[in-house]
């Protein structure tokens, strides 16, 4: 797994990344810097996001307004790579 993380402009969200094979939006949140992952997201609810003026309100209509089922993650960003993320698992994992 190798997913590019895209910075956004939001005081909701810091960073989006996709994983288009496995339709897999992955969302962290400011100011916390909690990720979540949202299942089954197609790619274009991801385009519509990334692409739209306000990435904040396109995000609650597309992907929260989607009812896509989400969970929070941990994920896996290589210190020598801050912009891919390389696995996830959730908190409650052991």
């Amino acid at each position: 797994m190798r997913i590019q993380i895209q910075a956004v402009e939001s005081s909701m969200l810091g960073h989006l990344a996709y994983d288009p094979e496995e339709r897999r939006l992955f969302a962290r949140f400011t100011p916390s810097g909690t990720w979540y992952v949202y299942e089954d997201v197609p790619e274009r609810s991801f385009q519509d996001v990334i692409e739209s003026s306000s990435v904040g309100k396109a995000f609650g209509v597309f992907i929260k307004g989607g009812n896509f089922a989400y969970s929070q993650v941990e994920v896996a960003i290589p210190e020598d790579e801050p912009d891919v993320i390389t696995g996830y698992a959730s908190p409650t994992d052991e």
